[in-house]
């Protein structure tokens, strides 16, 4: 069960209201349900545990730069 603070609660009834926010919530929503979702990340997941040397660096890197 989710736990929400009087702020969270206050932000959401806000964002509610923004016709955009809840377009883009339907959209995260229908992209949650998504099967082919599940699949693309597994496949990625996958990836990352068998990833070579070189691969490797590539995410290590990465992951260093988004750090910033």
């Amino acid at each position: 069960m989710e736990c929400e603070t009087s702020a969270q609660g206050e932000l959401k009834e806000h964002l509610l209201r923004d016709l955009e926010y809840i377009r883009l919530a339907e959209l995260q929503a229908k992209g949650w349900q998504n099967p082919a979702g599940d699949t693309f990340f597994e496949k990625r997941r996958q990836q990352s545990i068998n990833a070579d040397e070189r691969s490797q660096k590539i995410l290590f890197d990465m992951m260093g730069r988004i750090a910033e």
